[in-house]
């Protein structure tokens, strides 16, 4: 259990300007805002990440009834649920687990969705953004949503990875506005993109055939790109097994050559180049997709389908 000299320490290493004596009630938006200001200050520290977690570990080793225990003479009930606010806050941010409406009533979280609307085209979430005083819990927060589409990309669109990455890799959160302004202009071009791709009809795995033929996004969704992604994609189909999924190597190099074969025979006749980061990205996508490395439950047939 934490002894109370070391908590209190670090409760004035933390928090070093809150009158604990004197705090808003929980239900006031007074302690929302305190919350919420705490949270920044907490952020924008070089150190604040390691003064935060060795307060917040002290806390997970301290149970309630301890923990109110040994700050009886706080004379205040929102004070554990203060600190306890701020713990949940700064750590699901830092953590990319963010719940909206820790930031703001009006972000709750889409009670039919598992996980919240964290893109730009969360139009409540963009406009606090944009306007919140609290500028590091905003860059924090884009950071979330920066690392939510990089995730996805990575295993849908390989392209698209790379975009998200280069193009943000000059800039970090300490720096609030310049992250904020760039990371969201990048996001928007992406997804931009990724709707472009939906307006023409075609599915997340036709437009990341055609981002890798491309090689990089974004682009036009040439024709030609298109047309040759949509013959690849019934070459995939054709030649997967019943469950979508090889668990064998031998079966999977077998469908990767047939696809690869069909790939270089339409890049032929549509005089398209393919580049090795076309080639590469097109092997990555196809393993990750359709091999599963076999365990001791799978079935060994799964097969090409004759």
């Amino acid at each position: 259990m934490a002894t109370e000299f070391k908590l209190c320490a670090l409760l004035k290493q933390v928090f070093p300007d809150v009158d604990f004596e004197n705090l808003p009630d929980i239900e006031d938006q007074a302690f929302k805002e305190l919350t919420l200001k705490e949270a920044d200050r907490i952020l924008g520290l070089p150190d604040g990440e390691d003064i935060f977690m060795a307060f917040a570990e002290e806390l997970s080793n301290s149970n309630e009834s301890d923990f109110v225990k040994q700050f009886s003479s706080l004379n205040s009930k929102a004070f554990p649920w203060l600190t306890c606010e701020i713990v949940l806050l700064v750590g699901l941010i830092r953590h990319f687990m963010p719940r909206l409406e820790l930031l703001d009533e009006g972000l709750k979280d889409d009670q039919d969705s598992v996980y919240p609307d964290l893109t730009v085209n969360n139009t409540a979430l963009m406009e606090w953004l944009h306007k919140t005083p609290y500028r590091h819990v905003s860059a924090y927060m884009v950071r979330v949503m920066y690392y939510e589409m990089l995730h996805w990309s990575m295993e849908y669109n390989p392209p698209m990875q790379d975009y998200l990455a280069m193009q943000c890799s000059d800039v970090e959160p300490s720096d609030p506005e310049l992250y904020i302004s760039k990371v969201l202009d990048v996001l928007k071009v992406a997804d931009d993109h990724f709707d472009r791709g939906l307006k023409l009809g075609l599915n997340e795995d036709l437009m990341a055939l055609t981002d890798m033929l491309w090689e990089f996004i974004p682009h036009d969704y040439p024709d030609e790109y298109v047309q040759m992604a949509c013959e690849m994609y019934k070459i995939i189909q054709q030649q997967l097994p019943r469950d979508n999924k090889f668990n064998d190597q031998d079966s999977y190099d077998l469908f990767e050559h047939a696809v690869m074969d069909k790939c270089f025979s339409l890049a032929a006749e549509r005089e398209i180049e393919l580049s090795n980061f076309s080639l590469n990205y097109i092997h990555f996508w196809l393993e990750n997709k359709y091999f599963v490395e076999e365990t001791d439950e799978d079935s060994p047939s799964n097969t090409l389908q004759s």
